[in-house]
């Protein structure tokens, strides 16, 4: 029988813990695995070249949201809503960070894509529970709803259990 540490992936520490460079970690919230990215990123292009954000931010051909995405992630980095870092994985916090020099750590862009809506949480940090739950509703909240509903389900089987007859 096999040790424990020998399952487990450790997927959510990993991808909490790990500093992405900005176009990666857009990349992996449109869906590609860490195995995809460096691929497609070759293909994707600047979108200009007039200026630093216009050639950090890429346009992929098949890809349409890895420019947005990457905007979205650049824009909450200069309204000061995510953390940025370099390379090294040091936090900034008194100095400016290039656009094309920019990272951010798996666990602050969690925290800052939990005001975006469910549907749009990156799958790469978000477990399927957390991509279904609105910041507004609190977990108890969630549980408490979940239960209500297996309770209801669970009355509604019975009554067809015996033929539609309420008790």
């Amino acid at each position: 029988m096999g040790k424990p540490w020998e399952d487990d992936s450790c997927a959510t520490v990993l991808a909490c813990y790990s500093v992405y460079h900005v176009p990666v970690a857009a990349a992996m919230w449109c869906g590609l695995t860490a195995d995809e990215v460096e691929k497609e990123l070759k293909l994707a292009r600047p979108i200009g070249e007039q200026t630093a954000l216009a050639r950090a931010t890429l346009r992929h051909p098949y890809i349409k949201c890895l420019g947005p995405r990457i905007r979205a992630i650049h824009q909450a980095i200069d309204a000061g809503e995510l953390s940025v870092c370099r390379e090294d994985g040091r936090r900034i916090t008194d100095e400016h960070v290039g656009y094309e020099r920019r990272h951010v750590y798996g666990l602050d862009l969690k925290e800052w894509a939990k005001k975006i809506v469910p549907s749009e949480r990156p799958v790469f940090l978000f477990d399927e529970i957390e991509r279904g739950v609105h910041p507004a509703i609190s977990t108890e909240a969630y549980q408490a709803l979940e239960a209500a509903l297996a309770a209801k389900t669970h009355k509604l089987e019975q009554a067809d259990a015996r033929g539609g007859r309420e008790q």
